[in-house]
């Protein structure tokens, strides 16, 4: 993917993984993957901060530092898609890309990756978003996938993110997406890499528990459209 491709998909899917929160625009234009949503509400992130509350975590102040970390990532991608001609904005978000994954690089160096126990299910979403972003180091977030498909099969992380990891390290690999998650859909486009047979997406998503890419589109470019655009 281009840099400012893989900003793009970058911002779009903290934007889907929040989408429960959003009512306005977007649930009227995709009443399938609104329907979705509200069936799987167990899965949003504010549902895994609730289960979250219930635990006793061993390392809140990591789950801090982590929230800390995607609030900076999240602020310099929006700054940046605001206007993409501004190189200022785009260099400081690669620094924060790049502060990030020197961070969590060294903490995983020596620690691992956090855990359920530490962090709760909500630290976990927010490590996958810092190792999504992670794109100048395809061996790290390679290295992360397998560790989070072993947490994934155990029953302690979170399908959707998985599925957007695993299409962002396929892409570097320039093999197909299983799950067709990397688009600029903002721009209504596919990624430079080929997604495959709809059908067999369809199909891996639904093995693990996703919506049908079509209500995932129509979500997603509704919510990353630029204003004004049909």
């Amino acid at each position: 993917m281009k840099l400012s491709t893989c900003m793009a998909v970058a911002l779009v899917a903290a934007l889907a993984a929040n989408a429960w929160a959003d009512e306005a625009g977007w649930r009227q234009q995709c009443p399938g993957a609104a329907a979705w949503n509200d069936t799987h509400a167990d899965e949003s992130p504010q549902a895994m901060q609730q289960r979250d509350g219930a635990r006793r975590l061993t390392q809140p102040e990591l789950l801090a530092e982590l929230q800390a970390r995607v609030n900076a990532d999240q602020d310099m991608r929006r700054q940046y898609l605001a206007n993409r001609q501004s190189r200022v904005a785009l260099q400081a978000a690669q620094r924060t890309d790049a502060d990030n994954f020197a961070w969590l690089s060294r903490r995983m160096a020596r620690d691992g990756l956090p855990t359920l126990e530490q962090v709760g299910e909500y630290g976990l979403h927010l490590v996958w978003l810092l190792v999504h972003h992670a794109d100048a180091h395809p061996a790290f977030q390679q290295q992360a996938l397998e560790e989070l498909q072993r947490r994934h099969a155990a029953g302690g992380f979170n399908s959707a993110d998985l599925a957007r990891l695993t299409d962002r390290v396929r892409v570097k690999q320039h093999a197909p997406q299983p799950y067709g998650t990397q688009h600029d859909w903002g721009a209504g486009t596919l990624d430079t890499q080929p997604v495959g047979d709809v059908t067999t997406i369809d199909a891996n998503r639904s093995a693990l528990g996703l919506m049908p890419l079509a209500d995932y589109g129509c979500m997603m470019h509704a919510l990353r459209k630029p204003p004004g655009a049909n």
